[in-house]
């Protein structure tokens, strides 16, 4: 929160209370602003001791247990300064974050929504409201929150991302494609919004556009492994095998447990007839998630193909038993 809010909404009031509670509180305030929240809580602690209706100690003392990442205590700390506050705005958004924090995701709906009539135009508060709609997957509700911010700020790129995403969620590809438009738009280095903009282009059969949004996620980050994964599944759908392969190498050199780029590498070098490269890929994955479906599958077709019959129908098998619904027919025809 800002500087600003910190003094505003909870100011010293040293004049209400006795020199030895205020000190604390100073004190505590010190400490709090430094980012000393340890110190500041227990400083806090000690004003509550002597006044336990010193509610300015509960707000600060609530803010400092949530950059701890203490969210349940914060809740009660918020609980105690909201009593005595009741119309403070903010203080109803903090316990929504902290309650957000805590999975208690309806109840920070409840805490944001009354954010909102207290401050109609708080456009965090609708952004924060549209986040616990999003981890509900109450992708419309969302999108409705996520407009109501952008509509109170036009320059609200996070906004804009999110109402993308949802938009994404409810298969809305063009919409999501806009709405990442604009937040690169206000933010030219956004670089998750260049790689969502490329997964919504590879839903929309736009390869090339997608690799373009990949390859500018790498010029931003080149240690992104997801992103040249990604580059190489949309590289597959133009047929450029080689080209898929060696970003799917690059994103396993950066992230050596990407099972899901051994399984794609796999995959394109039997593209390229290289067999015995996808089978080394598939087990790869296996090892490193022992329960992968897709690699037993994959992995068995190919050794059927090759003549290992045995041991391609032992891969189906464990491949059904891991809920592979496509290996079915196959067992049947090949193993039985």
């Amino acid at each position: 929160m800002k500087l600003l809010f910190f003094l505003i909404t909870f100011g010293y009031f040293l004049d209400l209370y006795s020199q030895t509670d205020a000190e604390y509180f100073k004190l505590g305030s010190e400490k709090f602003l430094s980012k000393n929240y340890r110190g500041a809580i227990n400083d806090f602690d000690k004003v509550l001791t002597l006044n336990p209706n010193y509610f300015e100690a509960y707000g600060l003392r609530g803010i400092a247990k949530y950059n701890l990442k203490d969210n349940r205590g914060a809740i009660i700390d918020f609980d105690k300064y909201i009593i005595n506050n009741p119309k403070d705005a903010e203080s109803y958004s903090l316990r929504g974050f902290a309650k957000s924090k805590s999975n208690l995701l309806k109840e920070s709906i409840i805490d944001f929504t009354k954010t909102i009539e207290l401050k109609p135009t708080y456009a965090i508060a609708y952004y924060n409201r549209g986040v616990a709609w999003d981890m509900l997957n109450e992708y419309k509700a969302a999108i409705i929150d996520y407009s109501a911010a952008i509509s109170l700020n036009s320059k609200y790129a996070s906004a804009y991302f999110n109402r993308g995403l949802a938009k994404y969620n409810l298969k809305d590809y063009l919409g999501a494609v806009e709405d990442y438009d604009t937040a690169i738009s206000i933010n030219p280095n956004y670089k998750v919004a260049y790689s969502n903009r490329g997964s919504s282009k590879q839903e929309l059969g736009e390869f090339n556009d997608a690799i373009a949004d990949f390859t500018k996620v790498l010029e931003i980050d080149p240690t992104d492994s997801e992103s040249y994964a990604n580059r190489g599944n949309a590289k597959v759908n133009l047929l450029n095998y080689k080209g898929a392969i060696a970003d799917y190498t690059k994103a396993i050199e950066l992230d050596p447990i990407n099972k899901s780029a051994f399984v794609n590498r796999g995959y394109t070098k039997n593209k390229l007839k290289d067999h015995r490269g996808a089978i080394k890929d598939y087990s790869a994955a296996i090892n490193i998630d022992p329960e992968l479906a897709t690699a037993y599958f994959n992995r068995g077709i190919i050794k059927i193909l090759l003549q290992e019959k045995t041991k391609g129908c032992l891969d189906l098998q464990k491949s059904i038993e891991l809920g592979e619904k496509n290996a079915h027919q196959l067992f049947k025809k090949h193993c039985n």
